[in-house]
């Protein structure tokens, strides 16, 4: 997990020389560029739900902090719906 600004991302095509591997709910997933924050991954993922519970290397991020933690190369991201029911 990255507390900083994002590093320049990759436009176009990726070529691979940039890209990111992350564990996205126990899937390896390839990324074009090197880091995202958590508000964009859930974009790009179209991860829309209300109620989500994101953890990266198993710290909980808050919501609030949706915008400037940075998930970067290597890291394990939980995006974890929360759902009710009776």
């Amino acid at each position: 997990m990255t507390w900083s600004r994002p590093a320049a991302r990759t436009s176009g095509t990726s070529d691979g020389e940039n890209d990111m591997m992350i564990t996205l709910n126990n899937n390896e997933v390839s990324m074009a560029g090197e880091s995202f924050s958590v508000r964009e991954l859930l974009a790009l993922m179209k991860f829309t739900f209300p109620m989500i519970v994101v953890k990266i290397n198993g710290r909980l991020v808050r919501k609030e902090d949706y915008e400037r933690v940075f998930v970067g190369d290597g890291d394990n991201v939980e995006a974890i719906h929360l759902i009710s029911g009776g």
